[in-house]
């Protein structure tokens, strides 16, 4: 069973990767470590240790950096809600945080795990950014960092060219994408694509799960946002996707090895993921010769994950 550390600014799409997650018997998720983005990063926890406890788990949360490390875009709350929890009000679990400072938490979860770690980064990359400035050394032993992040072919979400957790902190997503680490990244090319409909919620509202309903409660205001610029009522499952590709790597149909950097000083175009796709002009098949650049999914059986996705809700009841 592969050994998951969740890095997140737990927010709607992260909701529904939690509860993904947490019935999965592919993975164990021996950690999470919270960060600022979808909303403040101590409301980011709270809501990880509810969604935790609905499922009848037991998880450590740790807090992590609450602000960039120089400067980016902040929360949203009409995307995610005030506190991250769509429509609901603000939480106060403090008493249920585990004791540590996420940057020193993960370091210390590589020295435990090694090459058995995943690392899942749902947001910003700045817990991770400070690990590897503290030791890059042992940020490489990590056995893979997935990370939802930036958008090569297709616009941003905060820019033309910016995505979110991107743009949130594009100095520690500059430190993280060219520090050669075993890293590899899903951007809204792919996730714009992985959809999650007012339907499919309309069907889970017969399961009795309390993980389940937690969804059903929150999703509508996702779909609400989404709504309103896609013109139809469906939302993106950016973070449920990025889970399930490290649940059932099989999903994954095309990736690219590529050098990957993020632009800091353009008037129009910080925090943009600069992928040097050059090569591939000359390529038909990913080029595995050199150790350098992260690895890049380009295409993802979309499809299949809605399937896997919901057979794994509708049947949480049996769990």
């Amino acid at each position: 069973m592969k050994k998951v550390l969740i890095d997140s600014d737990t927010g709607l799409d992260d909701a529904m990767a939690f509860v993904h997650g947490l019935l999965s018997d592919e993975i164990e998720i021996i950690g999470v470590t919270s960060v600022f983005g979808n909303g403040e990063m101590i409301d980011c926890a709270y809501h990880a240790i509810e969604i935790i406890d609905l499922m009848g788990k037991s998880v450590p949360v740790v807090k992590g950096i609450s602000e960039p490390l120089i400067g980016g875009c902040g929360p949203a709350p009409q995307v995610h809600g005030k506190y991250s929890r769509g429509p609901l009000g603000k939480l106060d679990l403090e008493a249920r945080i585990t004791p540590g400072y996420a940057p020193i938490f993960i370091l210390d979860q590589i020295r435990s795990y090694g090459e058995e770690l995943v690392i899942v980064a749902m947001g910003r990359l700045t817990n991770l950014a400070v690990a590897t400035r503290l030791d890059p050394d042992l940020m490489r032993k990590v056995g893979q960092i997935y990370w939802i992040g930036g958008a090569i072919s297709v616009s941003g979400n905060t820019s033309p060219v910016a995505e979110a957790n991107a743009d949130g902190d594009p100095e520690a997503a500059k430190i993280v994408c060219t520090s050669n680490l075993p890293l590899t990244i899903l951007t809204l090319d792919v996730t714009m694509h992985a959809l999650i409909s007012q339907d499919d919620i309309d069907r889970l509202k017969r399961v009795r799960h309390p993980g389940v309903q937690h969804l059903v409660k929150i999703i509508p205001y996702y779909l609400d946002f989404y709504e309103s610029i896609l013109g139809e009522r469906v939302c993106a499952g950016h973070c449920g996707l990025l889970l399930a590709l490290v649940i059932d790597p099989t999903l994954i149909t095309k990736t690219h090895r590529l050098n990957v950097d993020v632009e800091l000083n353009g008037r129009l175009t910080r925090s943009q993921l600069v992928a040097d796709r050059r090569k591939l002009r000359k390529l038909t098949e990913p080029d595995t010769s050199k150790d350098e650049g992260v690895t890049v999914i380009m295409q993802a059986d979309v499809a299949r994950y809605h399937t896997m996705f919901m057979d794994a809700l509708l049947g949480a009841d049996r769990t």
